[in-house]
């Protein structure tokens, strides 16, 4: 049964922010976000960082999805991103072209 871990907004600019936090707790993470407040001429990026055992603790670039102008169907759900002990996974969104957007979004595990 999915478990919320973070569920808020977050308006963008053109500097990565972490959505939420940080996850450390073992499980799989899956970030939704509403894109419903994009518009033409708006570049949305989504990044998700994660360690890998082997990599000495150093969280490395998953996944970088851009999404352009308004969004037909706005709402989406990254892959499921499992992690054991010792990894992590971080959410970033940034906005490099447009106004700043509120994206709401809701972090939770499987």
């Amino acid at each position: 049964m999915p478990t919320v871990v973070s569920s808020s907004s977050l308006t963008l600019t053109t500097s990565e922010q972490t959505v939420g936090a940080q996850q450390t707790t073992a499980g799989t993470y899956v970030l939704d976000i509403d894109l419903i407040n994009a518009a033409a001429g708006d570049v949305i990026e989504l990044y998700i960082y994660k360690t890998v055992l082997t990599s000495a603790g150093t969280e490395r670039l998953m996944d970088k999805i851009t999404f352009a102008n308004a969004q037909g169907d706005p709402v989406m759900s990254t892959v499921p991103v499992p992690i054991v002990t010792g990894q992590t996974v971080t959410f970033k969104l940034k906005q490099p072209t447009g106004t700043g957007r509120s994206v709401p979004y809701t972090i939770m595990t499987l």
